[in-house]
C-alpha cells in the first residue's frame, strides 16, 4: 500500500502504464500433486487460487482506497523474486516500485528479503519503499 501511494505522490505512477503484480503460491498444489490427482484437476485448482488471488488483491486495493481500475492487476504462480524477475522481462518497466515489509535482524537473516534479492538482481531502476508506521 505504501509503495502505490509512494509511487502515485512522487509520480512515477500518474499517467503511466502501471501493472500490479501479486505473487500467490497455491498451498495445496504440492499435496493435490502427491494425492495423484490428475493434472486437469490441478490446473483447475491452481486457476481458482488465482481467481481468488485476484479477488483479495482488488478488494484489498478497493479498501485502501488505491484501485482506480485503469491499471492491469495480475495475479502469478510463484515464489515473490520469480514472479517479480518474470513480470519485469516480460514488461520491461521503466522503473519497479517495490513495497518492503520492514523485517529487521533474525527475521530477515531467517526469511531472507526478496526486495533484496531484486535489488541485487534485477537490471531496472527500482524504488523500494518500506512500510508506514
Amino acid at each position: 500500500m505504501s509503495a502505490i501511494r509512494t509511487g502515485k505522490a512522487l509520480g512515477l505512477a500518474g499517467d503511466a502504464r502501471l501493472t500490479l503484480v501479486h505473487a500467490f503460491q497455491p498451498l495445496a498444489k504440492g499435496q493435490t500433486f502427491y494425492a495423484r490427482l490428475s493434472p486437469d484437476t490441478i490446473d483447475r485448482y491452481v486457476a481458482d487460487e488465482r481467481v481468488r488471488a485476484t479477488k483479495e488483491l482488488i478488494a484489498f486495493l478497493e479498501a485502501n482506497g488505491l484501485n482506480d481500475h485503469r491499471q492491469p492487476v495480475r495475479a502469478e504462480e510463484g515464489a515473490p523474486f520469480e514472479v517479480i524477475s518474470k513480470t519485469v522481462e516480460q514488461l520491461k518497466p521503466d522503473v519497479l516500485i517495490i513495497g518492503t515489509r520492514g523485517r529487521s535482524g533474525i527475521a530477515q537473516v531467517l526469511l531472507g528479503s526478496v526486495t533484496e534479492e531484486v535489488l541485487r538482481s534485477l537490471n531496472v531502476d527500482i524504488l523500494a519503499v518500506p512500510p508506514m508506521h
